[in-house]
């Protein structure tokens, strides 16, 4: 995640990088 995405200004943008980042992270931590 990179500032300019945490900052972003797109309604629907953050949320979604959020559950997919959090969801890549699930799926490392379970490998």
């Amino acid at each position: 995640m990179t500032l300019t995405e945490a900052y972003s200004p797109h309604a629907w943008d953050t949320p979604f990088l959020m559950l997919v980042g959090y969801g890549t992270l699930l799926g490392v931590l379970q490998l």
